[in-house]
């Protein structure tokens, strides 16, 4: 059976460990829930059925988007944020990824000599490079 994830675009988040309640208000999709069902109404049904306090929330309008798949995967923000321990190559590649700014062929031949990523992973476009892995580099094991 199919797996749909529910979302409201009613409400707000704030972010981990904000001082004050107004302080960096995010106004994101919430997540209602995720369930299964032969469809989008069904498994609507299945997933008010599992936790009927739902019923009394403020939310009204909820999007249904159907998973392709219900693998977990964790990311982190703090593998894209600059870091005093980043290498030079480090500082450069988590910069591409952040903007998508292009890269120079040195900077590229620094990248490569550091391990991240092979030569068929970047590509020349409009004068610069640009990193286009297959998938997102996965996190370092933390040792």
């Amino acid at each position: 059976m199919p797996s749909f994830i529910f979302l409201s675009e009613e409400g707000m988040t704030f972010q981990p460990n904000a001082v004050l309640a107004t302080q960096n208000v995010l106004r994101n999709p919430q997540v209602l829930g995720i369930a299964e069902g032969v469809n989008a109404g069904n498994a609507f049904l299945n997933l008010v059925r599992h936790d009927r306090s739902l019923l009394d929330t403020r939310f009204d309008e909820v999007v249904c988007l159907e998973l392709a798949s219900t693998e977990r995967r964790l990311l982190y923000l703090h593998d894209l944020r600059p870091s005093d321990e980043d290498t030079e190559a480090k500082a450069i590649f988590k910069n591409h990824l952040v903007t998508s700014e292009p890269v120079s062929e040195d900077e590229v031949d620094l990248l490569l000599a550091a391990g991240l990523g092979s030569p068929e992973d970047y590509e020349h476009r409009g004068g610069g490079c640009f990193w286009f892995g297959p998938a997102f580099p996965e996190p370092e094991d933390p040792e």
